[in-house]
């Protein structure tokens, strides 16, 4: 009888990604309190996006069941890793193409969903991005924004791997 090997379960892949994903949220917040770096509203709302994405593949590795990894786990990923591309561009945007130009003063994400509902603090959010063309740190000639912009697209080719295994039944 063949031994399954740990790539031959879905759950494995799901924890690795859920693993990864702690890591880089982990670092995040090392940079934030370790370096003393405030995080934009921008770099905020990819933080939420990169917790939302780690609780998916929680609870892939978690319930692991082929039809729901197949048709909610995967797509659910797929669809945060775009929104936190999405994310990203607009920040590398604001912070090569706009650097020069000031925007409008706004609150930061939370403050602004005590006053005005989700949707519309969202989209203030990320049409002004104030403070969000500013590079505070880099790493390797990069800034965060690009890292970010990185990490949710290896987060994107990972999930669509998996979601092809499945398909195919290697998982």
């Amino acid at each position: 009888m063949k031994k399954p090997s740990l790539l031959s379960n879905c759950r494995f892949l799901f924890l690795w990604g859920a693993i990864v994903s702690l890591g880089l949220l982990g670092s995040a917040y090392a940079l934030e309190y370790g370096y003393d770096l405030e995080p934009c509203s921008l770099c905020y709302l990819q933080r939420y996006l990169l917790w939302a994405l780690c609780f998916m593949f929680w609870v892939g590795a978690i319930f692991n069941h082929r039809n729901l990894c197949q048709y909610f786990y995967c797509p659910t990923s797929l669809i945060i890793c775009l929104l936190g591309m999405a994310l990203s561009i607009r920040q590398l945007w604001l912070q090569y193409f706009t650097a020069g130009e000031t925007s409008n003063c706004t609150a930061g994400f939370e403050k602004m969903l005590e006053f005005q509902p989700f949707f519309t603090a969202l989209k203030e959010t990320v049409m002004n991005g104030d403070g969000c063309g500013a590079i505070d740190f880099t790493l390797f000639a990069l800034p965060l924004s690009a890292w970010s912009l990185l990490s949710f697209t290896v987060f994107f080719i990972y999930t669509v791997i998996i979601l092809r295994w499945i398909t195919k039944r290697r998982v």
